[in-house]
């Protein structure tokens, strides 16, 4: 799947039940999610990785963020509550509308469509903290591969990117797997439907991806699976 046909989904999500999209759980399919839980997630999520930030002892400026992924903007407004200015970028036009309306209130929350392989409307060394959750793992790895990149650039020289990624399990790998698979997507495009795809890199694979673009990981902690095959990481890394 290309960027372009990417983007073409996610604005079917928008459109259609964007909360649910952006944070499954079975019970708020539908249009069931409430804003103010929807939103609280975000914060209970930022709140914690800042919290662990400080137990690892970094030193980070606290000027500009960067939500890669923003959705509706979740946790690009939790973000705001330890950051200056928090900028939000989104495949989707249809999420970015959402975020300015959910977010008008915040003055600190800037939006930004970007449908591109990379982030050049952002300057080298931009930002003192860049945050991805689950964003990347949507994409097929080469695109992966250039926002980590992109997403490293962009970061001061004492700043810190976190970013989640899933790591595709072998047992996705065996033909009964891909035959399912493929008919799930021959399905959801002959019926019209979004596809939301799923896509793995190897956690030692990562690693190599920032130390290749000059940086370095401080840390990676297991999460819970993003569901059955696909174990879950959260890396810290620097440059």
């Amino acid at each position: 799947m290309d960027l372009r046909q990417l983007a073409q989904d996610w604005e079917k999500f928008a459109k259609t039940d964007p909360l649910w999209a952006i944070l499954i759980n079975r019970e708020r399919r539908g249009n069931k999610w409430r804003l103010e839980d929807f939103f609280k997630t975000g914060l209970d999520e930022v709140n914690g990785i800042m919290r662990e930030v400080e137990s690892m002892n970094l030193k980070i400026g606290h000027g500009r963020a960067l939500d890669f992924g923003c959705g509706v903007g979740r946790l690009t407004r939790a973000l705001a509550n330890y950051f200056d200015e928090v900028s939000g970028v989104d495949i989707s036009e249809s999420m970015i509308r959402l975020a300015e309306k959910y977010n008008r209130e915040i003055g600190k929350c800037r939006f930004y469509l970007n449908q591109r392989d990379d982030l050049r409307f952002f300057g080298d060394d931009t930002f003192d903290f860049v945050y991805s959750s689950i964003t990347l793992q949507h994409m097929k790895p080469h695109y992966t591969t250039k926002y980590l990149n992109e997403l490293l650039r962009i970061i001061s020289p004492r700043g810190l990117l976190v970013f989640q990624l899933a790591e595709e399990q072998i047992g996705l790998k065996t033909l009964p797997n891909r035959s399912r698979m493929l008919a799930y997507k021959i399905r959801s495009r002959l019926m019209n439907r979004p596809i939301m795809e799923m896509h793995g890199i190897r956690k030692q694979s990562v690693i190599s991806i920032i130390s290749n673009d000059g940086g370095k990981t401080l840390k990676v902690e297991r999460l819970p699976d993003q569901g059955p095959g696909w174990r879950s990481y959260r890396y810290f890394a620097t440059k």
